[in-house]
Order: structure tokens, then sequence, then C-alpha cells
């Protein structure tokens, strides 16, 4: 039975040592901004607008905020796992299902943004005629600014 003193002697959680003191010594890196520049006190009252600028918030953040950080971990495992496979067949096949798998999700994570513009700049013009007519960003309404 390996005891836990021989464990950290070794090594074994020195990465997770590192990783909590590392989130615990840097809690400056917040984004403390309101999801909607409304509705606080001093601020302008919410709008049909905001609902928009909302949406756009949570969109941009789970893209660049969520999205690409988990994307370069999954890279990350994806690729120590067939660097460490050494001669196993199953742990190189792992390896290279956690990068595919990877580049799917961002692909699905992109396509899903490109219908939900497609369908509300169709929605909010009605004049539109396909990808080549978007004129302006959908969270950007004109008389919004």
């Amino acid at each position: 039975m390996i005891n836990r003193k021989s464990q950290i002697a070794n090594g074994k959680y020195i990465p997770l040592i590192f990783l909590i003191l590392l989130i615990s010594l840097f809690p400056f890196f917040t984004y403390a901004a309101g999801l909607v520049p409304c509705g606080g006190p001093g601020e302008n009252p919410c709008t049909l607008c905001h609902l928009f600028q909302l949406i756009s918030n949570i969109i941009h953040f789970i893209l660049k905020s969520l999205l690409l950080p988990l994307a370069i971990l999954g890279f990350l495992a994806g690729g120590i796992m067939i660097l460490f496979a050494g001669g196993s067949e199953s742990q190189l096949e792992k390896g290279k299902s956690v990068l595919w798998s990877t580049v799917i999700g961002i692909f699905i994570a992109f396509a899903a943004w490109l219908i939900v513009n497609t369908i509300i700049q169709s929605i909010a013009n009605p004049d539109f005629k396909g990808a080549n007519d978007i004129k302006w960003a959908w969270e950007k309404f004109p008389g919004c600014q």
C-alpha cells in the first residue's frame, strides 16, 4: 500500500498543488463588467437593444473566453497522450480521438454561431437575400447605437 507522503515526495501531486496556488494567488484576472450596460444604479434603463447586446456578450464569452482555452487544453491533452503513448496503440488512438474531438467541437461551435447569425439576419432584415447580403452585425441594429 502506497502512503500519501511518498506520493507527494515523488512529485505526483506537485502539478495539482502548483495549479491551486496559481489560481489562488492571481484572483485579479476577473472580468467584473456587467452583461449589459443598463439597469444598474446611475445607468440608463434597459431597452430592446440591450437584449441583443446581452446575447452578443454571452456568445462572445462562450466563443472567446471558454472555447479557446478549452480547445487549447484539448489539443494539449491529445498531444501529450500521443507523445507519451510509447508503444501503446490504445493510448495513441485515444490521443488521436481527443484531437479530433477538439477539432469537431470547435467546428460545431463556430458553425452554430454562423447558423444563428444567418437566421437573425434573415429575420431582422426583410430584404435579406443570402450570405452576401449581410450589411451589419446583428447585435448592432440600426438605431441601437
